[in-house]
């Protein structure tokens, strides 16, 4: 029972250390050939690297410088940016007050206007009032000059239609001269 007790015990162990075996073995596999046999590398092979590491700096400082370039000018857009619309923005707070001006003179001369419309159709109201007692008034008054041509011609039952308004006039007038 302890040797299977034991044997669970050093997988474990071993499954423990396996992350640590996976990862040494990968850096092996990344050490130039040569440092695995105690040799130095080559005198070439270090100029070599340090060559490519000094490109290497060379070509990130290059993309470094651009970037600064590329962040400068994006600063100076930014700024010119930002005073037009602080420029805008003036102009903005200028045109209000005088837009607001405006707006109240189209509102003034629009409240004119709408008096002026209801006063002239309260007048064609009271002109079609009073039109229509005029025609009332001229209709009694044309009834009463026939009824009294009427009278003053007894003779003839009826005035006749054909006879204008100034001739029924002159004959109430002058009943005589009928």
């Amino acid at each position: 029972m302890e040797a299977i007790y034991g044997q669970r015990k050093l997988k474990k162990e071993v499954e423990k250390h396996k992350l640590f075996e996976d990862y040494l073995i990968k850096v092996l596999e990344k050490v130039p050939k040569g440092y695995d046999e105690g040799e130095e590398p080559e005198e070439a092979q270090v100029e070599a690297r340090v060559e490519a590491m000094v490109k290497r700096y060379w070509k990130l400082f290059t993309v470094s410088q651009d970037a600064q370039k590329h962040l400068e000018a994006f600063s100076k857009m930014n700024q010119a940016v930002h005073q037009s619309l602080e420029s805008l923005e003036d102009r903005h707070r200028t045109l209000i007050p005088n837009l607001k001006t405006q707006l109240c003179q189209l509102q003034k001369r629009c409240n004119r206007r709408q008096k002026q419309q209801r006063q002239l159709e309260h007048n064609v109201i009271y002109e079609k009032d009073t039109g229509s007692y005029t025609n009332q008034l001229l209709s009694y008054i044309e009834k009463t000059i026939d009824n009294m041509a009427q009278q003053c011609c007894p003779s003839a039952r009826t005035v006749p239609k054909s006879m204008g308004l100034f001739s029924k006039l002159d004959l109430i007038q002058d009943p005589r001269e009928s």
